[in-house]
């Protein structure tokens, strides 16, 4: 079984690798507006399911039949039932970081993974909260002009700039770098594997 990450994120596949993870990478071409548009109504839970599943079976069904276990990604920022997506410019960045700041905030991240050779498909979910510092207006500016923020659901990584607004987080901290890894070996193991069938050394013995 072959392991595919159906993302283009550098963030994701960095944690694959650190877990010594044999993986390719084939990103989908799902319109993430159009989707999120189509399930406008859901609960914000079952639109980031919604979204990571349709990552994983654009996929799929380039490759129909194939031992692979594909995995799709997606993640949001949530604050009292408000969404936070990936800021397009430097004012929307400003707004979201001024209107965490001092709070905590929800980072839901949903895996889903599709394998073609068995039909099956299944989802999971992982919530992590997040607490901002109280941050002052210079420290907001900073971050504004500093930071890289493109790509990043409500503007931040915690693992790079974004770790100087945080002051406290409860749950899975690669969760809030975008691929939850208890919820991944889980995932893994609904399918009868473990993490260990796809790291180096495995992939080596079955040559």
């Amino acid at each position: 079984m072959e392991l595919v990450l159906a993302s283009k994120s550098p963030r994701r596949s960095e944690i694959l690798r650190k877990m010594r993870m044999v993986f390719h990478m084939e990103h989908s071409n799902v319109d993430e507006d159009k989707l999120l548009d189509q399930c406008r109504h859901y609960p914000i839970e079952e639109r980031v399911k919604f979204l990571s599943r349709s990552k994983a079976e654009d996929v799929a069904e380039r490759h129909p039949g194939r031992e692979w276990m594909i995995l799709g990604a997606d993640t949001v920022v949530v604050l009292e039932d408000q969404l936070f997506g990936k800021p397009q410019n430097q004012t929307q960045l400003m707004e979201m970081i001024k209107t965490m700041s001092g709070r905590t905030h929800r980072v839901l991240t949903a895996v889903s993974a599709v394998v073609p050779s068995l039909s099956r498909k299944k989802t999971v979910l992982a919530c992590t909260d997040v607490t901002f510092r109280t941050l002052t207006e210079q420290e907001i500016n900073w971050y504004v002009n500093h930071a890289d923020y493109l790509d990043k659901a409500g503007g931040y990584a915690i693992q790079e700039e974004g770790a100087v607004l945080v002051n406290s987080i409860h749950g899975c901290y690669y969760n809030v770098v975008g691929l939850p890894i208890t919820e991944l070996f889980t995932l893994f193991q609904s399918f009868g594997y473990s993490f260990l069938d796809f790291q180096r050394d495995a992939a080596i013995k079955a040559r």
